[in-house]
């Protein structure tokens, strides 16, 4: 399992494959439809942006996936004190991807 926190976590040929992969997905929407069946990505937004979580779960409907998480921490048990690691490994066990801003 690999995480995409930074850009040096990934070669320049992997960055570059990821990209041409996402331009093919772009040009054949129809061939990616049900890429993500059956699969879950959380969005953790511990910043409000109306744009970019909607990006992220358009996407993951547009790929037959479907979503969960929060767009508010205060909604969440960040407000009890729970830390950013301690939300992330237990949404690792409800999700397989998580997106967070």
């Amino acid at each position: 399992m690999r995480h995409l926190i930074d850009f040096d976590q990934m070669t320049l040929q992997e960055w570059q494959k990821l990209y041409a992969l996402g331009q093919h997905i772009r040009e054949n929407p129809g061939a990616y439809a049900k890429s993500c069946q059956g699969k879950l990505v959380a969005t953790l937004f511990y910043e409000p942006s109306t744009r970019t979580q909607n990006s992220f779960k358009s996407a993951m409907y547009r790929l037959g996936g479907q979503t969960l998480g929060f767009s508010n921490p205060q909604n969440s048990s960040v407000a009890k004190g729970e830390t950013v690691a301690d939300t992330v490994r237990m949404m690792n066990g409800y999700a397989d991807i998580i997106a967070i801003r």
